[in-house]
C-alpha cells in the first residue's frame, strides 16, 4: 500500500493524470477488502479524473472498472448504474469498444 501511496504522490507531483487515475483505481482495489469507505474514495477520485479528461474513453474505462468492482463487492445496483453511465457516454462518443465492454458487463 505504501508503494501505491508513493506512486500517487509522484503522479500528482508530475501532474500526470493518466498515471494518477490508474494508481487511484489500483488503490481502490487494494483497499476493497480492508476498508470499503477508503476504497470508494479512491474510486470516486479516479472517476472524477475521468470526468475532467478530454478523452471520454478514459471515463468509460473508469466507470466500467469501478462498476465491475461494485458487482464483485455485492453491490449490483451500483454496478448497473456505473455500467449504464459508461454505456451512455460510450455511445455519445462513438466509442464502440467502451460500448461493447459496458454491454458485456451489464450482461
Amino acid at each position: 500500500r505504501h508503494d501505491y501511496a508513493e506512486a500517487l504522490r509522484i503522479a500528482r507531483e508530475l501532474g500526470d493524470a493518466v498515471i494518477e487515475r490508474r494508481v487511484l483505481l489500483d488503490l481502490g482495489f487494494v483497499w476493497t477488502g480492508a476498508d470499503a469507505a477508503r476504497a470508494t474514495a479512491y474510486y470516486d477520485q479516479a472517476i472524477g479524473l475521468g470526468h475532467v479528461s478530454k478523452d471520454p474513453g478514459v471515463l468509460v474505462e473508469s466507470l466500467n472498472l469501478v462498476g465491475n468492482r461494485a458487482l464483485h463487492g455485492n453491490h449490483p445496483d451500483e454496478s448497473l448504474r456505473l455500467h449504464t453511465e459508461a454505456l451512455r457516454i460510450a455511445r455519445e462518443a462513438g466509442n464502440q469498444e467502451g460500448e461493447a465492454r459496458a454491454l458485456e458487463l451489464i450482461g
